[in-house]
């Protein structure tokens, strides 16, 4: 990582702070909203009178304009978060136009593939480091439609691999449906040496696998 690079994480470090702190602010400012609603609802059943429940129409506007900035708010957070975890990625998961973000709590393993200059999730790669009831790896992945054609799949599955074995992995398995031409086709252009598998399993015998050493 580079000086530049630590500078720009610490600034927006600060600036997700801020537009949190903001967020903060605008849940109180809501809640409060919604107490007063409340308590002039009830003012208006009590008396029924009408400049209590026309208030409570005015009322209901400023909410609903709260909770617009709220949401708007909201997406220009995550959208600073992701961009902060794409600068935290490490070198070899990214390119000048994609990344592979492993930014899914639980699973260390799968990773969101994000285009950089739009700052959108198109689809996500995933490592698990057992095959069924073997010992060898495997690597799942999809690009969502409307980014397809675009050689995500296959750059992720390069980075990814690469990644793997600077990690020790020596070997992985890539699966794909029989039908999954696209799938199919991206891991043969990635591997020539790659030794396809025949699964002698009824249960997986819908998927087609290829084995291949990254060493």
């Amino acid at each position: 990582m580079t000086a530049i690079d630590s500078i720009n994480i610490y600034s927006l470090e600060l600036k997700i702070e801020k537009l949190k702190e903001l967020s903060r602010r605008l849940d109180t400012e809501i809640n409060s909203k919604l107490v007063e609603i409340d308590n002039n609802y009830k003012t208006y059943i009590l008396t029924k009178e009408d400049t209590y429940k026309n208030k409570n129409e005015e009322l209901k506007k400023e909410l609903n304009t709260l909770r617009i900035k709220q949401g708007r708010l909201e997406m220009l957070i995550n959208k600073k978060i992701i961009k902060l975890k794409v600068l935290k990625t490490d070198e070899s998961l990214k390119d000048d136009e994609i990344a592979l973000v492993n930014d899914i709590e639980g699973l260390d393993g799968k990773y969101n593939i994000y285009n950089i200059n739009l700052e959108k999730k198109v689809g996500y790669i995933a490592y698990s480091p057992t095959y069924f009831d073997t010992d060898i790896g495997s690597i799942g992945y999809e690009v969502y439609e409307p980014y397809r054609g675009h050689n995500y799949a296959y750059r992720s599955l390069k980075m990814l691999s690469g990644y793997l074995s600077k990690n020790g992995v020596e070997k992985v398995s890539v699966v794909a449906d029989i039908d999954n031409i696209k799938s199919i086709k991206v891991m043969e252009k990635f591997k020539e040496d790659a030794k396809e598998t025949i699964n002698e399993s009824e249960k997986y015998k819908s998927l087609k696998k290829y084995t291949y050493s990254i060493k």
